[in-house]
């Protein structure tokens, strides 16, 4: 897992050359024992989806329970689990969409395991007390996907609050959530390269 992991940052830092030295957290992450481990700290290794609406460009949002924030889909990845793996089964988990497409510009036909991410985000998560958790880090991999139907949409009661679709510029020019207008902006970029 370390290496696969290694192998994107190095893939993502030569798709974004710009965004190198914001890594910093995550290649130190790297040389943690078990940096897939939710006790690692000072950070946990998260992936989080951009879902597509099928019809409009904007993306599906979830209300987050605890954090009470609207934000992506996603969450921590499984021990040995790939990002990309992570994206989709957190989407999945947490909207019940479960046939998702992802967007050939991580790939361009490579293993789904060398999936470069659109974004890579580091954040900060408050302390959760009654978890043993402090105020980490999040190192976010984000990878967008198309939803082939919003009829397939269930919130997963126990974390999510609600859903709710925002248009891609929105996101891309407010930051209504936070830390996700860079990728929206990335992600506008590459759909208008296709029309």
């Amino acid at each position: 897992m370390r290496h696969d992991v290694a192998m994107l940052l190095d893939a993502y830092a030569d798709a974004f050359p710009g965004e190198e030295r914001s890594l910093a957290a995550l290649f130190a992450q790297l040389q943690r024992p078990a940096p897939d481990d939710r006790r690692t700290l000072p950070g946990h290794l998260t992936a989080a989806a951009l879902v597509l609406h099928p019809e409009r460009p904007a993306l599906l949002l979830v209300r987050h329970r605890v954090l009470e924030r609207w934000l992506q889909p996603g969450g921590h990845l499984e021990p040995g689990e790939t990002p990309l793996a992570a994206a989709r089964r957190e989407a999945a988990e947490e909207t019940g969409a479960t046939q998702l497409a992802w967007l050939d510009w991580h790939s361009d036909g490579a293993d789904p395991a060398h999936a470069v991410p659109l974004d890579i985000d580091i954040h900060p998560i408050p302390a959760r007390p009654e978890r043993g958790e402090p105020e980490h880090l999040h190192l976010d991999f984000r990878y967008a996907f198309r939803l082939p139907d919003v009829r397939v949409l269930v919130r997963q009661p126990e974390e999510i609050a609600g859903l709710r679709w925002a248009s891609i510029d929105a996101i891309a020019t407010n930051d209504i959530v936070p830390g996700l207008a860079r990728a929206a902006r990335k992600l506008a970029a590459i759909l208008r390269g296709r029309d």
